[in-house]
């Protein structure tokens, strides 16, 4: 243990009893329970899960979504932030209430390819609680913690009193200073974790070791099995995996190849607390690693783990990649930008996605050129759609259409998520051309038309105030003008200010009312344009002032179609 879990009293880690959030290490327990259960006959992998369920999941799609779909995060459900957590312990709902409440929209046909989901792992937790006839948390509690002695560990939220005390908040560095959680927004200093059995958990370290050993023994802990050896080999095996040169999914954990070391484990998240769960079957060697700030992030997917191989297990340089003969007449084909396969289609978090989607560029060296937000990566085809990373130890695999044409790629680092590569119409570059294009007429407008009313009042124009057509379209076309560039002031203040994790428990007031804005627009614009074709039919003003007044309004169109896009266009959450 080391540092502080609170700050203010100075009070250090003691790694066997300060608890930390597990984050998403908690779908490996869900993922252990599951196999007990399959293992007890009561469960069936390959049924469709809405079996077991007393809801139903929509079938979108003819192949029916099975409990293997759900552990490999291959079940094809979009993915969404919001809702996930609540600020107090009161705001928590049943999964009964919760699941068929936020139903995530199914946006791939299941077992196709990988798309992690928070809401998969959730039915899985809600299966075992449906099948077992107990809750969740108490199903964990019997089945799990207590036989492998992890006394300091709990799936319940708020935490029992017996484990209170040895929890302390998380932390936010925020402009230089460490802000607990409460700070934020939260009426408590624990995260409460909406998807319950995809991220509630609370543990120690050394508990951690103990649910290690248990996975590293395959299902054995201290002469207690917990679960069968064939049961566990079977879980660490690959369940799916896009092609065999690349990593898939096993059961729960994600597989991870680096320094030539056979891996599987897990990262976890909330808004204050990572961790890291790392085994290395071969090596019977696990690695458990958690952090109480924010800055755990930048290390539990990736960071923390290289650095610990290649300390113990370094890896030789690699000899230097030489691309197949002819690339440079292929990477175009390659080059693009791409989405997470589970990026959400039904909420604002669509615009995102697509305006923070990931850039691949041809390298104009034989190499394709990954854009990443830190860095940028070279890769080698070395077999046709296959790549390789040059200098480093990263896979990339495409798949095409019958057309040729580049769809999707698997990245052999990301095993739990595939990309998608957007079409024309999806492409940020095209939303932010419209976003600053529409801008500048609606500021023309802004500008513009004030000056000749006033012009045309000075000199003596009509003062009539009795309506008109062309008085009524430039108020209109005015009015719609402002509504859109507050919008998007309004829209950039959120970005810039507004922290991403407030939004897995709350959407802010301010964020409500900006959303009134588009949706003015959009009412005044269906008039607008009808009094655009008034203009032209009737001849008013020069053709100066008419084509300005039509650009304006096919701007706001093309503007509001573009929100409407992006799921900006109404309430969409």
């Amino acid at each position: 243990g080391y540092g502080y879990a609170d700050i203010e009293k100075r009070l250090p880690v003691d790694p066997e009893r300060t608890l930390f959030r597990l984050g998403s290490g908690t779908k490996l327990f869900t993922a252990t329970a599951v196999m007990q259960l399959v293992e007890q006959g009561k469960l069936d992998l390959d049924t469709d899960i809405n079996k077991y369920l007393d809801f139903k999941i929509p079938d979108t799609y003819p192949e029916a979504i099975t409990l293997k779909h759900l552990l490999s995060h291959t079940a094809g459900f979009e993915a969404s932030g919001l809702n996930i957590a609540v600020s107090k312990a009161d705001d928590l709902q049943p999964m009964s209430k919760w699941l068929p409440g936020h139903m995530r929209k199914r946006v791939h046909p299941p077992g196709k390819l990988t798309a992690y989901s928070n809401y998969g792992l959730s039915l899985a937790g809600y299966i075992v609680e449906r099948v077992s006839g107990v809750a969740w948390e108490a199903y964990i509690q019997q089945n799990i913690l207590k036989p492998l002695n992890m006394n300091h560990t709990t799936a319940w939220q708020p935490l029992p009193a017996e484990l209170a005390s040895d929890y302390h908040t998380g932390y936010i560095y925020d402009n230089g200073k460490y802000l607990i959680i409460s700070e934020i927004g939260m009426e408590d200093e624990l995260e409460y974790i909406q998807v319950i059995p995809a991220g509630s958990m609370s543990a120690s370290a050394a508990d951690m070791a103990n649910f290690m050993i248990m996975h590293l023994q395959n299902g054995r802990f201290e002469g207690t099995r917990i679960i069968n050896e064939a049961t566990a080999r079977t879980m660490h095996g690959t369940l799916f995996t896009a092609d065999p040169r690349i990593n898939g999914m096993a059961y729960g954990f994600w597989e991870l190849d680096l320094n030539g070391q056979e891996i599987i484990g897990h990262p976890g998240d909330t808004a204050a607390f990572h961790s890291a769960l790392y085994l290395l079957p071969d090596r019977d060697i696990g690695i458990f690693a958690a952090w109480n700030a924010d800055g755990g992030m930048k290390l539990n997917e990736g960071g923390f783990i290289q650095a610990f191989l290649d300390h113990y297990y370094p890896l030789p340089e690699s000899p230097r990649i030489k691309p197949r003969a002819g690339f440079a007449s292929r990477a175009g084909k390659f080059a693009g930008r791409y989405r997470m396969a589970s990026s959400s289609r039904s909420t604002f978090e669509k615009a995102f996605a697509i305006l923070g989607s990931l850039k691949i560029e041809d390298g104009k060296d034989g190499t394709i050129v990954v854009n990443l937000p830190d860095e940028k990566r070279k890769f080698v085809e070395v077999e046709p759609l296959f790549f390789r990373e040059s200098g480093g130890q990263d896979r990339v695999i495409f798949r095409e259409d019958d057309g040729g044409q580049i769809t999707t790629a698997f990245v052999h680092s990301v095993s739990r998520m595939a990309i998608e590569k957007l079409s024309w119409y999806q492409l940020p570059e095209l939303h932010q051309m419209l976003l600053i294009l529409g801008n500048g007429f609606f500021l023309s407008v802004v500008i513009v038309f004030p000056i000749g009313y006033f012009l045309n009042r000075r000199r003596g124009g009509s003062k009539d105030k009795k309506f008109n057509i062309p008085g009524a379209a430039r108020l209109l076309l005015f009015v719609t003008s402002i509504f859109l560039v507050l919008f998007t002031i309004g829209l950039f203040y959120f970005i810039g200010t507004i922290p991403w994790y407030t939004l897995t428990f709350k959407i802010p007031l301010f964020f409500h009312a900006l959303l009134l804005l588009p949706v003015l627009a959009a009412l005044l614009t269906v008039v607008t344009l009808l009094f655009a074709v008034l203009i032209w039919k009737d001849r008013y003003w020069g053709i100066i002032g008419r084509v300005h007044f039509t650009v304006a309004v096919i701007a706001t169109l093309a503007f509001i179609w573009s929100l409407n896009f992006l799921n900006l266009l109404g309430w969409r959450y």
